[in-house]
């Protein structure tokens, strides 16, 4: 396999801290807009950033080969444990998003 780019193996450390914090930073602001819409904005941008976060943690450990270096192999494990970490919790703000009624302030 080719040789992991430094760039894709930081996404994988970067993507998941920064979809929890778009995700958190719009949770205030999108029950508003849900409560117009009657439609589940914030539960449905909370799949999708998990998704993301999970795509990304798990890209470089699939691109990475045996014979990478052992800095590299730490750091793309990193990343898997930190898309693991915010996809669970963006999986819960997204759980509790469709559970609450966005209506009721």
């Amino acid at each position: 396999m080719n040789a992991v780019r430094p760039a894709t193996v930081m996404a994988g450390v970067l993507t998941g801290p920064a979809a929890w914090a778009v995700s958190t930073q719009l949770g205030p602001i999108l029950p508003y807009m849900e409560c117009a819409l009657a439609w589940p904005v914030s539960g449905m941008l909370a799949i999708g950033l998990a998704l993301l976060s999970l795509v990304a943690g798990f890209w470089p450990w699939w691109r990475t080969s045996s014979d990478s270096p052992a800095g590299t192999v730490f750091v793309v494990g990193l990343g898997r444990l930190m898309g693991l970490l915010f996809g669970f919790a963006l999986v819960l703000q997204a759980a509790s998003s469709f559970l609450l009624d966005p209506c009721a302030h």
